[in-house]
């Protein structure tokens, strides 16, 4: 008997270490910078010098995520006529299962351990249940994006030179992206922008039909270089803000800041497209993990529980940043949540499986 054929892997294996990046980026932003509170970087001087270069390595992984999943929506999407039904459904399907099973989560965390006191419960209810993509921007800046991807398409095939398309890029990355935060519409602004690098670069270059490993040598040593100089930025730029001259330092034409969104970041997220569209290999248990880093997301940036998985249930920031164990912490951390999320999403796999069962079974017997 013919075995089934398992599709590639190689940009799977991306979106995971993607989701990696991204959680590991919220263990630091949100666990010990604190960025959403009040008073962020208070904790960040009382590390030792290891656990601050590992925060420094790791905080700008959320762009960088980000922007990977973006471009590899385009590279995949870059055909695409009209807009997909089913990949709508399957979004709006796991964001309102997601947004119901944290919510329900929210209120035995108030009932148990009198958490989210200053937490209006009925907005979260209303936020989570009727328009859950707003509780996620990722979630919503993705789905408008699958709305507009067939005309995207349309753009990137209309630029028959490449140098055309390059001018669109530099317009965008110019005069919207590399001023993210000025605008309302940023993050939708910088999930196109994302989107038509990715596309381009299918359009451009097609899939790769043989691995080279000269090009994989180039973009891994793209990749470690950029990561390393991202984390040399965000060093500087956090030292500055400890020092209480952010506003200044940040500001700065040529700065930190400014360097490492506008340029390292994009570099950064292109390398490991390109590098990942040389991989090639099959792997079901890749493929699978994959399939489930969505709920990953989903379940650990819940806007109302954000604060308890980090503070109370982790305590990445009264336990773990002052350790020497943090680097183990970090990675126990990632496997802990991509546990949850994981297990998460296979028990709404498993009721929509069931449901259908349910249905089919329904309407087999009326006809």
């Amino acid at each position: 008997m013919e075995k089934t054929r398992v599709r590639e892997s190689g940009f799977e294996l991306l979106r995971i270490i993607a989701m990696v990046m991204i959680v590991a980026n919220h263990l630091v932003n949100h666990g010990i910078l604190k960025v959403s509170s009040p008073d962020p970087n208070v904790l960040w001087p009382g590390g030792s010098v290891l656990n601050r270069l590992l925060c420094a390595l790791l905080t700008s992984g959320g762009r960088v995520g980000v922007a990977v999943f973006f471009m590899i929506s385009g590279y995949f999407l870059a055909e695409q006529e009209k807009i997909s039904v089913r990949s709508l459904r399957g979004i709006l399907g796991k964001v309102h299962y997601f947004g119901a099973v944290m919510l329900g989560l929210l209120f035995v965390l108030n009932r148990v351990v009198n958490y989210g006191a200053q937490i209006d419960l009925h907005a979260a209810a209303r936020e989570s249940l009727c328009i859950p993509l707003t509780v996620w921007w990722f979630t919503f800046a993705y789905t408008v994006l699958l709305f507009l991807a067939p005309s995207l398409n349309i753009l990137v095939a209309s630029f028959r030179q490449k140098w055309a398309f390059v001018l669109l890029i530099l317009y965008i990355w110019f005069f919207f992206y590399r001023a993210l935060g000025d605008f309302v519409y940023d993050d939708f602004i910088k999930a196109v922008f994302f989107y038509l690098i990715g596309a381009w670069v299918r359009r451009t270059f097609g899939p790769a039909r043989k691995a080279s490993v000269l090009r994989i040598g180039l973009f891994f040593c793209l990749c470690l270089a950029a990561w390393l100089l991202a984390g040399f930025l965000s060093w500087v730029g956090l030292c500055h803000a400890t020092a209480g001259a952010a506003a200044y330092a940040w500001s700065l034409p040529v700065s930190p800041g400014r360097i490492l969104n506008n340029a390292v970041i994009p570099l950064f997220a292109l390398s490991m497209l390109l590098l990942f569209r040389e991989v090639h290999f099959s792997s079901g248990m890749v493929n699978r993990i994959a399939g489930c880093t969505f709920g990953v997301y989903l379940f650990h940036d819940y806007t109302f529980t954000r604060a308890f998985l980090w503070h109370s249930f982790l305590k990445t920031d009264t336990l773990q940043f002052s350790s020497r164990w943090f680097p183990a912490y970090i990675l126990l951390d990632i496997l802990l949540i991509f546990a949850f999320g994981i297990l998460l999403e296979l028990l709404r796999e498993l009721l929509v499986y069931l449901g259908t069962k349910v249905i089919f079974r329904k309407t087999s017997r009326n006809e």
